[in-house]
């Protein structure tokens, strides 16, 4: 099998893991305990804090260990509830993107139940977010602001730096603080960046998609930001995320963490390159549509090297891939947290002005750190033979 779906899951590091799996025999004490193996293990949480913080450019005292980006962002969300800072008589606004992935976007709809003020903005056809409309809709009683930073679906990056910007300005208007979180879980170990330079408050982060283990991710929180967290029960984490902590999830993810920071620059090159290949050949094949239409154009640095959306009208996207499946190709119809899904799947596509059809037709191909040549070649090989065999019969 060939693998293309590391946007949903990557193809875990066996030399981390074997580091990982030694770790978690030797430090199996509860960093809570005072006792000789409680204080090993929290020596090695301390030390896997430090290492993610420095790979993050931001304070160790500025990330919290979670369960996962899932987890991060529906902190941040919810902890809207617990802000005493922000009670009072007015109706509290929440800006959120169409783009963004579930576990922000449902959280959202949530809140909207709860009486919040959501508004929702979405993308141009390009699936970017526009800042200046983040900003005209923000007012006295905005209280959060969320955006993706390389969206699931469309490889999009977001002009993260000018949001934070137009925020931060608007903030000086109103006199009042306004949250901005981004889910930076596509963005981590992939493409260059450094928190502390965005103007973002918080972001989450995740391991499995960096070669990493499941079940652990990591919340950034800017040291100067004031509020309480809705999770009670237990001192963990500077009491803002109770619970025994992941000891060995942590370790796995400040070393991929680590080893993705410094490999970036080589692997994106390389990713890069192969993006270029795919397209280029990908373009050749009768009734393709990229999305955005865009894509195929020479505008790459607007996306993420390591997803592709494509379609073939009138050929299903889920039976496209099942064909694909028989041939020794692993491909997604798209985020694999929507992909059980029957209605909303193709949000983010909706929010683009994608006509249903042509979405209902759309696949994702999302290479990886050890995706090679060979590998794209025999996918184009596959769908070049493919393709065409279907549309004589869908």
């Amino acid at each position: 099998m060939i693998y293309f779906d590391w946007a949903a899951t990557s193809v875990p590091d066996s030399e981390i893991i074997d580091k990982v799996r030694e770790a978690e025999k030797i430090y199996f004490g509860n960093p809570s305990s005072i006792h000789a193996e409680g204080r090993k293990a929290k020596k090695l949480l301390i030390q896997s804090r430090e290492i993610l913080a420095d790979t993050l450019n931001v304070h160790p005292e500025e990330v919290i260990f979670t369960s996962g980006g899932t987890e991060s962002n529906n902190i941040i969300l919810f902890s809207l509830l617990a802000r005493s800072a922000w009670k009072g008589t007015y109706k509290k606004k929440v800006i959120v993107t169409g783009i963004e992935h579930p576990s922000v976007y449902d959280p959202a709809l949530f809140l909207q139940k709860l009486e919040y003020d959501v508004v929702i903005i979405n993308p141009d056809q390009e699936g970017r977010i526009i800042p200046e409309k983040i900003a005209e809709a923000i007012d006295a009683r905005t209280v959060l602001v969320t955006c993706m930073y390389v969206n699931n679906e469309t490889g999009a990056i977001q002009p993260i730096m000018e949001t934070g910007k137009l925020i931060r300005d608007a903030e000086k208007k109103t006199g009042r603080k306004i949250l901005f979180h981004v889910d930076a879980v596509q963005a981590f170990g992939k493409i260059p960046f450094s928190l502390s330079s965005l103007n973002v408050d918080t972001a989450s982060i995740s391991g499995h998609k960096i070669g990493g283990s499941k079940g652990i991710g990591a919340l950034y929180v800017q040291k100067d930001i004031s509020y309480d967290f809705l999770y009670k029960g237990g001192d963990q984490e500077d009491k803002r995320r109770p619970g025994t902590e992941n000891i060995a999830g942590a370790y796995s993810l400040a070393l991929n963490g680590k080893k993705a920071a410094a490999l970036l620059d080589d692997r994106l090159t390389k990713t890069r390159l192969l993006m270029k290949r795919l397209i280029s050949s990908l373009s050749g094949i009768k009734g393709i549509v990229f999305l955005p239409q865009s894509r195929n154009k020479e505008n790459q640095d607007l996306f993420s090297p390591y997803i592709l959306k494509v379609a073939f009208p009138e050929i299903p996207g889920e039976v496209l891939v099942r064909m694909l499946e028989e041939k020794g190709i692993l491909v997604s119809t798209g985020s694999a947290c929507s992909s059980q899904k029957k209605k909303g799947k193709h949000r983010v596509l909706e929010r683009m002005n994608v006509p249903a059809h042509i979405a209902e037709s759309s696949i994702r191909i999302s290479p990886g750190c050890l995706t090679t040549e060979e590998d794209v070649d025999t996918l184009l090989s596959i769908m070049a033979r493919l393709i065409p065999e279907l549309q004589k019969i869908m």
